[in-house]
């Protein structure tokens, strides 16, 4: 998701977000307006819990193919199609920035 909208984004709405994802330079979020800065935390934190969720979903599926259950994988598949969901969300919050004003 990040790297075909991201790549759309202003130069500096890119290296705000790459802060938020690193962690390392908070002196970058001091840099664009306050609705932009909160978009773009918006964006990370969907974009995050998508992120957990495709991690659950693979790991019930593992567990499903370990003890051979038919019940873990329609588990593992609900939560990989609501991880897509979340997914989809993350990709809807980063279009939105696209076109943002600094």
């Amino acid at each position: 998701m990040r790297q075909t909208i991201g790549e759309s984004w202003h130069s500096e709405t890119k290296s705000t977000y790459a802060a938020l994802v690193d962690n390392t330079r908070p002196h970058t979020l001091q840099s664009l307006n306050d609705e932009i800065r909160q978009a773009l935390k918006k964006v990370k934190e969907a974009d995050d819990e998508a992120a957990l969720a495709r991690a659950d979903a693979e790991q019930t599926f593992d567990n499903a193919e370990r003890q051979l259950s038919t019940r873990l994988a329609r588990e593992g598949c609900r939560k990989a199609i609501e991880s897509w969901n979340l997914h989809e969300k993350a990709i809807q919050k980063a279009e939105a920035l696209m076109h943002a004003k600094r």
